[in-house]
């Protein structure tokens, strides 16, 4: 019998300075949401300085057994227009869930599809990728269709380009697609050397026209080098970048450059994803951070989420910064699995202890 625990933790936490807000939609709270293995959740309603209503399903198995199907495994979490949507269970059944103040949650979907990869949500649509296709919602993330199958993308990852309306890149497994009608239908994009298509297994991001994916594989497998590719021209065509010596976790648009963040803690720099270079300027508290999301105060939220088998624990670290170099640590103690995934959005304001 599966058993939801409900937890408020306690916390200690660094601050730091942020510019002025601007006002929420009538109705709606700023709000922070992380999700994570073994279904947990947790909020913020203050910024990220505190967390609270942990929840997370415990199913009296042990670990080895518990995510030995990986029906425990976050996949990811999105927010689009008042709904957060978070999916569980990698290698099916994927069980999706929506929510409109990152407490209580609505089980959309619970399908025997295989191999979910991940999510997006943007501009009105809700995206995920499971198999080699990928399924679209309309509604709030209520109802699901499978989009244009024309080209077809294992382990897809997908990106919305913010000022080019109705604009998505989906890649994964050596291949990259584009939608100019949000992700309706989807024309392959031309790489400027396939045989270094290694470099679209890993994160990617957009901003200033460019959107910019840095492979965490190299050509002998996690070994490195590794590479970065670019496109300047919606995704049709992708260049790319120099060789990056360290691993890569994950990528974030920062209004002025693209920061990477490696796994063992280095960050480089590039203002267009075509050239990497090691960031010269002192940092605190890096870590190879692969999700992340900023606040209408501007402050940038990241997690270091767990790329292998996840762990339960008690001890929970969330990590803010407001120019994606120097990073607080708000640690706090709280019982359940690895936090993934965090995003930030507007919602309902839900009733727990502040």
């Amino acid at each position: 019998m599966n058993l939801l625990r409900f937890v408020f933790p306690s916390l200690l936490f660094a601050s730091c300075i942020a510019p002025a807000a601007a006002e929420p939609p009538v109705g709606k709270v700023p709000l922070l949401v992380a999700f994570g293995h073994g279904d947990r959740t947790v909020v913020s309603l203050d910024d990220g300085k505190t967390w609270v209503a942990n929840q997370y399903v415990d199913d009296g198995e042990p670990d080895d057994k518990r995510y030995s199907e990986h029906q425990m495994r976050a996949i990811d979490l999105k927010y689009d227009n008042g709904v957060f949507v978070k999916w569980l269970g990698w290698n099916g059944p994927v069980k999706i869930s929506r929510s409109t103040n990152g407490v209580d949650w609505q089980i959309v979907a619970d399908r025997n599809q295989d191999w979910a990869w991940s999510g997006g949500g943007a501009d009105g649509v809700f995206l995920y990728g499971v198999g080699r296709s990928a399924w679209r919602s309309t509604d709030g993330a209520t109802t699901w269709t499978e989009t244009d199958p024309g080209v077809r993308i294992g382990h897809t990852k997908f990106i919305h380009g913010d000022e080019a309306e109705d604009r998505w890149v989906k890649y994964g497994d050596g291949k990259i697609a584009y939608s100019t009608d949000n992700g309706v239908t989807w024309t392959e994009g031309k790489l400027s050397d396939p045989e270094k298509s290694y470099c679209l297994k890993g994160d990617g991001a957009y901003g200033d026209g460019q959107f910019v994916i840095v492979g965490n594989r190299g050509a002998k497998g996690a070994r490195g080098p590794y590479l970065g590719c670019w496109s300047s021209d919606g995704g049709k065509t992708w260049q790319l970048s120099n060789e990056i010596e360290d691993r890569p976790a994950g990528v974030l648009w920062t209004d002025d450059r693209f920061l990477l963040y490696a796994r063992n803690g280095v960050v480089l720099e590039s203002d267009s994803g075509k050239h990497w270079t090691k960031v010269e300027e002192a940092t605190s508290n890096t870590r190879g951070f692969n999700s992340f999301t900023r606040t209408d105060k501007g402050t940038f939220i990241a997690i270091e989420g767990s790329g292998g088998k996840p762990k339960a624990g008690t001890k929970t670290e969330v990590f803010r910064s407001t120019d994606g170099l120097n990073w607080d640590v708000v640690s706090f103690d709280a019982p359940g699995d690895q936090l993934a995934f965090v995003e930030f959005g507007y919602g309902e304001k839900p009733a727990v202890s502040e």
